[in-house]
């Protein structure tokens, strides 16, 4: 599971979350929110022109239809996705001299096999902040042959993501649980397969849930 980089990519988002009411009674200052926004155009690139309004602030009250559609048009011809990672985003309303503020730490990024070089991966990016950006080179940190383990982003129906989120909190059995983050993967405990992995939390506990492309139940990790 390729986690790292995806954590390195939800620290930007959250930082730019928690700078949403830069000037506010916080005390963060409007200079220290654009160093973080040119910080993070620096690592992903400048943002990619897009018609598609930004979706509802929790991703898995809102879906993500329309987002996965959009990067069907911005990744290249023919692109394999190699895995997918979706933060649901966590609304955060501040209050500023200007009122109240909400923003949110919503973000999805995209591992994908490069057309002209199969052997190598990029990764696409969108913030609720910042919008689309990428690609930019990544490892593939996998040991199965890459070819094995692609497949394509409408393999997923992404309109049923919100009844996933909701199954997967039900089924996980941990209390006042929330569904926080996604990964999709080939090969994530059933063998060849492509998954839909929930991962619900609170402060009480975590735990996983799988679910197949279509949005059928698998279970629950460990179970």
């Amino acid at each position: 599971m390729r986690v790292g980089a995806f954590r390195a990519a939800a620290t930007l988002a959250t930082a730019l979350l928690l700078l949403g009411g830069a000037g506010c009674a916080s005390g963060i200052t409007s200079s220290v929110k654009k160093t973080v926004e040119e910080e993070f155009a620096r690592t992903w690139g400048p943002k990619i022109a897009s018609s598609v309004n930004p979706p509802g602030r929790d991703l898995f009250k809102d879906g993500v239809t329309a987002l996965m559609s959009e990067f069907g048009r911005i990744l290249p011809d023919r692109a394999r996705v190699l895995g997918i990672n979706v933060n649901g985003g966590t609304p955060e309303t501040r209050r500023s001299g200007a009122g109240a503020v909400t923003t949110s730490s919503a973000i999805v990024k995209i591992d994908v096999q490069q057309v002209a070089s199969p052997a190598l991966v990029d990764e696409y990016l969108w913030s609720h902040q910042l919008g689309f950006r990428g690609p930019k080179g990544t490892r593939d940190l996998g040991t199965a042959p890459l070819s094995t383990r692609v497949f394509n982003l409408d393999d997923v129906d992404w309109s049923k993501l919100p009844q996933m989120g909701t199954a997967a909190v039900t089924a996980s059995g941990v209390p006042d649980g929330a569904p926080t983050t996604v990964v999709v993967e080939k090969g994530l405990g059933v063998e060849g397969a492509l998954v839909v992995q929930i991962n619900v939390s609170s402060d009480r506990g975590d735990a996983s849930v799988r679910f197949t492309p279509a949005g059928e139940l698998i279970g629950k990790v460990g179970t």
